[in-house]
């Protein structure tokens, strides 16, 4: 299927008629709080707060 002019504003206009976008986020947010606190099993180090730092802001931007 190929695409045609306006394929992409109607998609962008159901995901976000839906929730789509938003419920992903508030997914992928649990998913990042969920591996932050598996690193808490590790001493603190740079490693483990980059770690952290790129969970954080993988969810945190917004675009």
């Amino acid at each position: 299927m190929d695409q045609q002019p306006g394929d992409l504003e109607r998609a962008i206009e159901l995901t976000e008629r839906c929730g789509a976008l938003s419920d992903t986020l508030a997914r992928a947010r649990c998913y990042a709080a969920s591996a932050i606190d598996a690193l808490s099993v590790f001493c603190d180090g740079v490693e483990r707060r980059a770690l952290i730092e790129a969970a954080a802001f993988a969810t945190e931007r917004s675009s």
